[in-house]
């Protein structure tokens, strides 16, 4: 085949193509609807999506006494994972602030000077869990054990300088949950009131007001 046969097959195909842009426009307009639900459902069914809740039915739990050598009164929090075909990679739960709540004023904890890991609940470790798509998990977040007048942060591994009991009061715990696939952490406020009584560890979600909404909460501390 010469050059010229070339150019010439060349130039027949170019016009065909010139001359029927309007089928070229409707395979592109068939590839847009087809893929558009496409796109959608693999984000609705396979983006990572977590939640954070408290619930009264699930997240108090009494322990006999076996490890601690007293019986125990837990608090959790619960963590699910709403996708339906993805699993969350590598959990892992902190508390990052803690505030103290008396005569209706917040004020942070000065010794609380970073954030801690917490441990997931029946786990002998800290390390981060998968959490598969549709279940869910307890995250320990503290515990009182019976005769004590302590509030003991649920950590196995204890940062330097950074408090970790609480004396019977009123908290604010900012919980932070940071995963593998998720590009932000998840935060979630719980309030947790204790009068020194095992059994009666008590917490609720804490709904931010829209000052501190926009503001954060106060950095101030409490005078003893």
């Amino acid at each position: 085949m010469s050059l010229e046969q070339l150019k010439e097959i060349l130039n027949i195909i170019k016009a065909w193509f010139t001359n029927n842009a309007y089928w070229l426009q409707f395979v592109e307009a068939i590839v847009v609807i087809v893929g558009l639900p496409i796109v959608f459902f693999r984000w609705l069914f396979y983006k990572p999506r977590v939640k954070l809740y408290f619930d009264p039915r699930e997240t108090y739990y009494q322990l006999p006494a076996v490890d601690l050598g007293k019986d125990s009164f837990w608090l959790h929090l619960m963590v699910k994972n709403k996708s339906l075909f993805t699993d969350i990679k590598n959990a892992q739960g902190f508390i990052s602030s803690v505030w103290e709540i008396r005569n209706n004023k917040k004020g942070m904890l000065p010794l609380f000077r970073s954030q801690i890991k917490l441990r997931w609940a029946h786990e002998i470790d800290n390390k981060p869990k998968d959490i598969i798509g549709r279940r869910k998990r307890r995250l320990d977040i503290c515990y009182a054990l019976e005769g004590d007048k302590t509030l003991y942060l649920a950590t196995k591994l204890y940062p330097s300088g950074t408090q970790r009991t609480l004396p019977p009061g009123e908290y604010i715990f900012l919980v932070n949950l940071t995963t593998e696939n998720l590009s932000r952490s998840v935060k979630y406020f719980l309030r947790v009131s204790w009068n020194g009584k095992y059994t009666e560890l008590r917490a609720t979600t804490y709904k931010r007001n829209i000052i501190e909404l926009i503001f954060g909460l106060t950095k101030e501390v409490l005078n003893k």
